[in-house]
């Protein structure tokens, strides 16, 4: 990655381990920074990013929402930026925070990757498609999930009716279909067009 401020190394000892080399004059204040980010508030950051909505991913991480809002403030703080501001559909990443989003998950990844007891962390996404628009979009996607994501399993259901509400109460993870209006709080992107 190169937007990263920090440099990685491979260090010449025996184990050939990669360790984060900070130099520079802003040396000791990146160590500071470090140093404050309790690993909690890095989920809570890719759950704000994933959901663009506060209530949503305090729910997505089993906090409050209050507790969630005051994370949010810790992180605008750590990072300088206000990383989701008001739009007209809901919050929307500033650039810094698009920035972090593509930065966040192998960061993620490799921590769960640490602690997880068998060696091997895996995860559940469900996502509602109908069966036509699985036949389009499947195909091409799975084997790229199995390349980049192999331990992620995925969960269809080609039910599409009160998908929306669905995503709110965290029934399922991902609505791919004709939803209609998107009320603010949701993240919705055009995949194609008939």
């Amino acid at each position: 990655m190169g937007e990263l401020s920090c440099s990685q190394q491979i260090s010449s000892n025996t184990c050939d381990r990669p360790r984060l080399i900070i130099e520079g004059a802003r040396a000791a204040r990146q160590q500071q920074m470090l140093a404050s980010i309790d690993l909690n508030l890095l989920l809570s950051l890719e759950a704000l990013l994933e959901h663009r909505n506060v209530t949503h991913a305090a729910r997505h991480v089993r906090l409050s929402q209050p507790s969630m809002s005051r994370a949010l403030t810790r992180l605008r703080g750590i990072f300088n930026d206000d990383l989701l501001v008001r739009g007209s559909s809901g919050m929307v990443p500033t650039p810094q925070a698009e920035r972090l989003a593509r930065m966040l998950p192998p960061v993620l990844d490799a921590l769960r990757g640490m602690v997880n007891r068998q060696g091997e962390w895996r995860s559940k996404t469900i996502m509602a498609i109908p069966d036509h628009q699985a036949l389009i979009l499947l195909p091409p996607l799975l084997p790229l999930l199995r390349e980049h994501a192999p331990n992620l399993d995925i969960v269809t259901g080609s039910f599409l009716t009160g998908a929306l509400r669905r995503l709110e109460q965290g029934e399922i993870d991902l609505a791919v279909g004709q939803t209609g209006g998107t009320p603010p709080g949701f993240f919705r992107r055009r995949l194609y067009t008939d």
